[in-house]
């Protein structure tokens, strides 16, 4: 099973980071981090499953990310969005990320998730989420 590292960066604004898949870098969008808390944090650092899924509110399929028994969150997914705020927990993939004034968001979120989608939409792997030092 193929492990995937997500390296993240926090901000007041958002956790912004970037894993490689293939030979490509899909830089990702999240919530910024407020303890784990449903719908307005981003999950926290560590391995997860992921398989595959459906984005139901969006209405297409998706990678769903397994949350441990214990967690207080569901329904956690790779889906698509540009910015932090259109996320409740997730975790969407851009090509690339831009900063203004302080506020991060990313740029061409549907062609970084049919990139994951082409890869790993179909299949099991593993999501290592690490802090970049």
């Amino acid at each position: 099973m193929d492990t995937i590292t997500l390296e993240r960066i926090y901000t007041d604004e958002g956790a912004f980071g970037w894993l490689v898949v293939g030979n490509t870098i899909i830089h990702t969008v999240e919530r910024p981090w407020h303890d784990n808390q449903r719908f307005i944090s981003c999950i926290p650092e560590g391995e997860y499953l992921c398989k595959p899924g459906r984005y139901n509110k969006g209405g297409y399929d998706a990678i769903d990310i397994v949350m441990p028994e214990d967690s207080p969150r569901t329904l956690i997914k790779f889906h698509l969005a540009n910015h932090p705020e259109e996320l409740a927990g997730c975790i969407a993939p851009n090509m690339t990320l831009q900063f203004t004034n302080g506020k991060g968001r990313g740029i061409n979120s549907k062609h970084a998730f049919n990139h994951l989608m082409a890869l790993y939409g179909g299949k099991e792997f593993k999501l290592r989420i690490v802090q970049r030092v």
